[in-house]
């Protein structure tokens, strides 16, 4: 043999080279020293030669849609730019995604495509192989709504899931998303298993092949925000930003921001609409704050809850619906839905290029959130402490003109006052505010200090709220509001961390919100799982607060305005689970009353 075909070892030989120790070039399709002695030249899999990543085809079609949308031309199948889903992305990239304009996100979409509540999974299943079985689908499913934040923002409404996978007519897509999620471990601990890669992979190629075929259905949508979940609680915020964007441009082109009280639906049709919509506007204001969009005039601020919600909860749940005093108007409601807005108004602010915040920055001195501001004030500050009406308080009426003024001792006000107090300890929490601001690493800590003040103002009047509950034997039983009582918890945690000399009065906030949450879980089945979350987000503030408080030298002249990095907290915490969990408790499709009601309903109908 010659000496250039030498015998030697060869790590990424062929088959065929590596069995008989020869010197092997690696060429494909074939090596030279196979074509030359012209034998089989194979690769096998473990030899990882060109071995093209799991996600390849996934990523490489996703690709190719983008592209096409961009240059209006075919892309060819060279991947020497695709990124195979393991290496991170640079930060020019990931903000040129992030801000990339909402109106050329649409143009990507087929305009033929139809949104119908069928099922995709009639489309030719290429490249999936191996379906589950009902018994496991059963299983998963189970294991999926048994998880609490695995149900993010209500995307399902529990019963009819259930009866789709026992009757075997659930999608293919939402089988395998499913299954890939529901593998995942619960907070309050880090996960220790990765979601199922496998089912992942299927799932997103359905998906992924539902919009180029232009069969888009409600199970697309499903699908895709559980995908979008999973990545983003496996630490992959800009793969699950894509998904976000393509939902939300899916929702905008199919018109379903429009037709979400379209008297040709059925209540079923309907109340899945409204859930997919809140699902991806509520998830597009969390994850891309600076991003203005339209769709805010349109969806939230003109948004009034439809007339026949109420009918529809009665028929889904087959529950009756109290419409007494102890159930708030829909005119009520549709002011706690505008906190919502506001508050992803509130972060845009926060997020929006060349406004540093100050230390006395105020979001609401905002030009453009004035008018909500003032239409907010305008239902919650109607009446006094006291109980007696303002005399500018808005007067809200029915078909039977019934005055719907709440006194400060019937159980819908102090639920408002809780709920409005809570958003604003949200709002301020410097935890979950140095979490939404991505583009700006640092803070001074003399603005942290002064946000971390303004929240503990309002955790003290949920504190006294719930006091004089006690006192008054009033009764209001809400997992979300258990939530809110745990957040106003933390911040009094904080502030008697940082504050070192005043704990005894922050102690007994905590105490106070520990024993309504307490309560709480002993009624709702499901509020077993807000304590977890509770412990898991008071576990990181303790060791948060600790870094706060000693981050700075005593020595340091310019203490007041140092600079905190807040990179390496925000990329430790599971912000995305804790996030959407505030919304999935409040905007739990037609299960809202249950949360906005005095009523007590049934344990096992809570969520």
């Amino acid at each position: 043999m010659s000496e250039d075909y030498s015998i030697r070892r060869a790590k990424k030989a062929c088959d065929t080279c590596r069995k008989r120790k020869a010197k092997c070039d690696t060429k494909l399709p074939t090596c030279t020293t196979c074509a030359r002695l012209n034998r089989e030249c194979k690769y096998s899999q473990s030899s990882g030669i060109r071995k093209q990543p799991r996600t390849w085809d996934v990523d490489e079609r996703f690709r190719r849609i983008d592209h096409q949308s961009t240059d209006g031309r075919p892309v060819s199948n060279d991947s020497s730019g695709h990124n195979n889903g393991h290496s991170q992305p640079s930060e020019e990239e990931l903000w040129s995604l992030l801000n990339k304009d909402f109106d050329h996100i649409i143009d990507k979409f087929p305009e033929d495509s139809v949104l119908a509540n069928g099922k995709s999974g009639s489309l030719p299943s290429e490249g999936v192989h191996d379906a589950l079985s009902r018994e496991e689908m059963v299983r998963y499913a189970w294991h999926y709504l048994d998880k609490f934040h695995n149900q993010p923002l209500g995307i399902f409404i529990p019963k009819v899931l259930m009866e789709s996978v026992e009757n075997g007519t659930c999608s293919q897509e939402v089988c395998y998303a499913m299954a890939a999620i529901a593998e995942r471990f619960t907070v309050p601990d880090p996960p220790q298993q990765r979601y199922n890669i496998e089912y992942f992979n299927k799932a997103w190629k359905l998906v992924l092949r539902s919009i180029e075929v232009g069969s888009v259905t409600i199970s697309t949508f499903q699908a895709l925000f559980m995908l979008a979940d999973c990545q983003f609680t496996e630490g992959q915020p800009h793969y699950a930003g894509q998904k976000f964007s393509i939902g939300m441009a899916l929702a905008h082109g199919e018109g379903l921001f429009d037709e979400l009280c379209n008297e040709s639906f059925s209540e079923l049709e309907k109340e899945l609409r409204r859930r997919i919509s809140w699902c991806f506007y509520v998830a597009h204001h969390i994850f891309f704050p600076g991003r203005d969009s339209q769709l805010d005039v349109k969806f939230g601020v003109s948004l009034k809850l439809p007339r026949d919600d109420y009918k529809a909860t009665e028929i889904l749940n087959e529950q009756p619906v109290l419409n007494d005093e102890r159930t708030i108007p829909a005119s009520m409601q549709g002011s706690l839905i505008r906190i919502l807005v506001i508050w992803g108004k509130v972060n845009q602010i926060l997020l929006s290029k060349g406004e540093f915040p100050t230390e006395d920055f105020k979001p609401w001195q905002n030009q453009s959130t004035t008018s909500w501001v003032r239409s907010l004030l305008d239902d919650f500050e109607a009446y006094n402490p006291v109980g007696t009406r303002s005399e500018h308080a808005p007067t809200y009426h029915t078909n039977t003109d019934r005055d719907f003024g709440f006194s400060s001792t019937t159980s819908p006000w102090l639920y408002m006052r809780i709920v409005y107090h809570g958003i604003f300890c949200l709002i301020y929490h410097p935890f979950l505010l140095s979490s939404h601001t991505r583009n700006y690493p640092s803070y001074p800590r003399s603005w942290l200090e002064s946000c971390l003040s303004t929240a503990q103002s309002h955790a003290e009047v949920i504190t006294n709220i719930l006091d004089q509950m006690t006192k008054e034997g009033l009764d209001i039983s809400s997992p979300f509001l258990a939530y809110i009582v745990g957040i106003s918890a933390t911040v009094h945690m904080y502030f008697s961390r940082v504050n070192v000399n005043d704990t005894t009065h922050h102690y007994s906030g905590v105490k106070s919100a520990l024993e309504y949450i307490s309560k709480v879980s002993s009624r709702w089945k499901n509020a077993q799982n807000v304590l977890l979350h509770l412990r898991f987000l008071w576990k990181r503030s303790s060791s948060w607060s600790n870094w706060l408080k000693h981050s700075s030298s005593e020595s340091d002249p310019n203490d007041s305005n140092r600079m905190l990095d807040h990179t390496a907290i925000w990329k430790s915490m599971d912000y995305i689970s804790l996030s959407t969990n505030v919304f999935s408790l409040f905007l739990n499709g037609s299960n809202l009353d249950l949360f906005v009601s005095g009523s007590t309903p049934k344990p096992d109908t809570a969520l």
